[in-house]
């Protein structure tokens, strides 16, 4: 997940500014409110719970284009894309337009009572393989549990193997 001025600055290049700044290069603009305008995917699981979204008297976002690829999800109400994302080698980026301090923060950034935090929430649930994947805490899981199935097995192939003996006794 990207959100604005991710890539501004220099300090990420390379390989992260070509696949997964979906809006690449410096130009963003502020000052003018801007709300959330047409949600293009309404169904897309980045804008459940999101009803609304006001960007705050500052309103900084990039002015750029989205890259090859990149899918406008929702836009802002002047039609810049608000919400975008693409798959790259299999896994989702999403970009987020706006700054990811609220109101909360500093009163001219997002208003904190409309749908940045679930914008934020449903990205970063979003982003990763676009296949299931488990996580490692799931690997390691499951090799516990294949571990514990070899082990009643070796006991249980031991225990069967040691009765036999007994008995032939």
């Amino acid at each position: 997940m990207v959100g604005l001025f991710g890539f501004n600055y220099g300090e990420l290049g390379g390989a992260f500014a070509n696949d997964y700044a979906l809006q690449p290069g410096r130009g963003y603009t502020n000052g003018q409110r801007r709300t959330l305008g047409a949600v293009l995917l309404p169904n897309d699981p980045l804008m459940a719970g999101v009803t609304a979204f006001d960007g705050g008297s500052s309103s900084y976002h990039s002015v750029t284009g989205l890259v090859p690829g990149a899918v406008a999800v929702a836009n802002y109400d002047n039609g810049t894309p608000l919400v975008a994302k693409r798959t790259v080698a299999g896994f989702q980026t999403v970009n987020l337009n706006f700054h990811p301090g609220s109101s909360d923060t500093r009163s001219d950034f997002w208003v904190s009572s409309t749908g940045g935090t679930a914008l934020i929430a449903n990205a970063l649930e979003n982003v990763g393989a676009v296949a299931a994947v488990p996580e490692p805490a799931t690997w390691a899981m499951m090799l516990v549990g294949f571990g514990m199935i070899g082990a009643t097995a070796r006991y249980r192939r031991r225990r069967t193997v040691s009765t036999r003996v007994s008995y032939a006794c």
